[in-house]
């Protein structure tokens, strides 16, 4: 019996002093009100949780309640307004509307076949040009003796 109550007397002991140990190092203690312990309690009152317990099925139903609260106030806006957006059109933007008026009235497809293809040919062209352009400047062409052609080969 002295045993098993010398036991418990170390145990108890122990954490005492690992209480006293985490107070000394752990200065905030949270006072937790005993009705929010229970998630069930705080979540009582709303609708959405008494309805649906499942949690995936609630996520899907809180997006679906936000994207129309989100679309409500759009089209309130919007009928508030009016139609008073005009973009303001930047030189770059004009210029390159002007330089290919094409592109005003080009459909998606095309606009999707000149980003695609054309433009990627015209790069490589215009780098083709320029790579020409840089080492046609070196003219030097070294003259290579017939000992060093044979080593080459």
């Amino acid at each position: 019996m002295k045993d098993a109550a010398d036991k418990v007397y170390k145990k108890m002991r122990q954490v005492e002093e690992y209480e006293t140990q985490l107070t000394s190092t752990c200065t905030f203690k949270p006072n937790v009100h005993p009705i929010s312990r229970s998630n069930d309690a705080i979540l009582a009152g709303n609708d959405l949780y008494t309805m649906q317990k499942d949690i995936v099925t609630r996520q899907y139903l809180m997006a679906d309640m936000q994207r129309e609260n989100l679309q409500k106030r759009a089209a309130e806006i919007i009928a508030k307004e009016g139609c008073t957006f005009a973009p303001k059109i930047n030189q770059i933007s004009q210029f390159l509307i002007e330089a290919d008026p094409q592109r005003v009235n080009e459909s998606e497809a095309e606009r999707i076949e000149r980003l695609s293809k054309k433009d990627a040919q015209k790069r490589e062209i215009f780098q083709e040009q320029m790579q020409k352009a840089h080492y046609d400047q070196y003219t030097f062409k070294p003259e290579i003796n017939k000992i060093s052609k044979d080593i080459g080969k």
